[in-house]
């Protein structure tokens, strides 16, 4: 019986291209260049003269081991590093002589599976740091389709850095650093991954990743506000990670999503623009807090002018851990320049912050909407004098930015304190244009904690001013009066019959501080309101305000 194979199954029989697999990519194990795995020899030369002899496009294999290194490894364009796992192939260094591995123009390389491993694990507590180094472990001077895959990096001043370039990926990588700012020996890790910082860099994902660092040990740190001073908080833990989880200078389109932050010594994402700084995306992140005094994710640009762009912060969640200091802040130390345009911050859930919520200065055209914002002020280190510690949403000298639905206030289930302080709400302060407030509910905020309202374009007026002048803009306006002055309220003028509006006293402090309205309201001149939480709604009948509703 013949047995018959399918014409497209006939083995074939010419001769065989054995150099074709080589002449398309070379294929390299370092082993075979001497390269030493036990972690005893210096292997340098030997990984150095593997790179060189893969060429471009070629893949240099680690095997199982620890390697050795004391020098910049230098790679060619579109290279491959292909180790046996995190767990399996390290490579480690101990002096300081500049980056790990450095590409000049990176191409499309791609590096997976390896432990970039620098120096010593400091212990808790430790005051110095031996072989400190400010380069990097992977650094890319240039690169188109870069894939950093499966990696680990530990210490470093940069475990990632980016001078510019398009199309990087970084993913399922986990990246320690040192920066304990408590101790100036300890302080190494200026970020775990940089972006833009010398040059332009596009189109940049980083996601999946762990940003962290180790246990500084319990320490006391002083925490100023401005109407308490100076006070003495003792942190069970420092977790003293890198300065920075991502830093960016000036890229366009850059994507952070479903990463986990803990414990970076200032911000886990500081976007401090030297240049353009557009189409960012901070999607579905966990924060695990960060400094005392910085925010989660901090705004700030180096050059008055420069500021992020088409930004979306979205659906995070913010763990203060009681000593975080804010979730998301602005600050433009330079002018009076945005410090953040055309941004949306939605769908975030804020938690257990030591200052306010969200807290942001000279935003131009944005939302902020929908946001959970609970347990803000939460080591109760203020009264609520200080706008840094006791806000949800604080918005200062803005255009065009629209606060809607969000949910403000609540405790924290926390023997520190036994219950969450929140003060105010939302707080539109300073000059601004078309900002307004609405359809936000406020839940236990206010000194003593009853405060519960829905509030429609809404102006929370603060001491120590003693006047508001309403725009005509406002349904509601809540007086938050933590001074010592009583506010005169002077209402819309040039406005048409049937206008109405609502005056609330928010903080409980009308009785000592009397709110007052300018004008004539039932025919009585310049009426004085003296029962605290009093909530009264006027009615413009052409002529005089009338009392409506109480």
């Amino acid at each position: 019986m013949t047995t018959l194979v399918p014409k497209f199954r006939q083995p074939y029989t010419g001769a065989v291209n054995k150099d074709f697999n080589i002449k398309l990519q070379q294929n390299i194990n370092v082993l075979d260049f001497g390269a030493d795995p036990t972690g005893n020899a210096d292997s340098t030369t030997a990984i150095q003269n593997a790179i060189n002899a893969a060429g471009n496009n070629g893949v240099i294999n680690f095997p199982a081991g620890t390697f050795l290194v004391s020098a910049t490894l230098n790679g060619l364009p579109s290279q491959q590093f292909i180790g046996a796992g995190v767990n399996s192939t390290i490579i480690r260094r101990f002096t300081t002589y500049g980056d790990t591995l450095y590409f000049a123009n990176a191409g499309a390389a791609q590096i997976r599976g390896i432990w970039f491993w620098h120096g010593i694990v400091p212990a808790a507590g430790a005051t110095t740091l031996p072989d400190k180094d400010t380069a990097a472990h992977v650094h890319c001077g240039n690169g188109q389709q870069v894939l950093i895959e499966n990696c680990w990096f530990w210490r470093m001043g940069w475990s990632v850095l980016i001078d510019q370039g398009s199309l990087y990926k970084i993913s399922k990588c986990n990246l320690q650093g040192v920066w304990n700012r408590l101790q100036a020996g300890v302080q190494e890790g200026t970020a775990s991954i940089g972006t833009g910082i010398t040059a332009y860099a596009q189109l940049i994902e980083i996601t999946n990743c762990y940003f962290g660092g180790y246990d500084g040990g319990a320490a006391d740190v002083t925490i100023t506000t401005s109407d308490n001073g100076p006070q003495v908080v003792h942190f069970g833990n420092t977790n003293a990670g890198s300065k920075y989880g991502v830093l960016a200078y000036s890229s366009e389109g850059l994507l952070i999503d479903g990463c986990y932050f803990g414990g970076n010594s200032y911000s886990n994402i500081l976007l401090s623009p030297n240049n353009t700084l557009s189409q960012v995306r901070i999607t579905n992140n966990f924060f695990d807090s960060a400094s005392y005094d910085s925010p989660m994710i901090n705004i700030e640009p180096q050059i008055n002018g420069y500021y992020p762009t088409m930004v979306n912060i979205d659906n995070n969640c913010f763990n203060g851990e009681l000593y975080g200091y804010q979730a998301i802040g602005s600050f433009n130390p330079l002018g009076t320049e945005p410090t953040i345009t055309d941004f949306q911050i939605t769908g975030n859930t804020i938690g257990n912050t030591l200052g306010s919520g969200i807290f942001l200065r000279h935003t131009q055209g944005g939302v902020i909407s929908n946001n959970t914002v609970t347990a803000y002020n939460s080591r109760n280190l203020t009264a609520g004098g200080d706008v840094n510690y006791c806000v949800g949403i604080y918005v200062d000298n803005s255009a065009g930015t629209y606060i809607a639905n969000n949910l403000l206030g609540g405790g924290i289930n926390s023997s520190s304190p036994s219950s969450g302080y929140c003060y105010q709400g939302v707080v539109i302060a300073g000059t601004n244009i078309e900002t307004d407030a609405k359809n936000n509910y406020f839940n236990g905020v206010g000194i003593s904690g009853l405060k519960v309202g829905r509030v429609d374009k809404a102006t929370v007026v603060t001491s120590p001013a003693t006047t508001y002048t309403m725009t005509g803009a406002e349904d509601l306006v809540v007086i938050n009066n933590t001074g010592t002055s009583s506010i005169q309220v002077f209402p819309p003028t040039n406005i048409p019959p049937g206008y109405t509006f609502v005056l609330k006293d928010g903080s409980g402090t009308a009785a000592t501080h009397n709110i007052q309205l300018a004008g004539t309201v039932d025919g009585t001149l310049n009426p004085v309101y003296s029962t605290n939480y009093f909530s009264k709604t006027f009615t413009w009948n052409g002529t005089q305000w009338n009392v409506t509703g109480n």
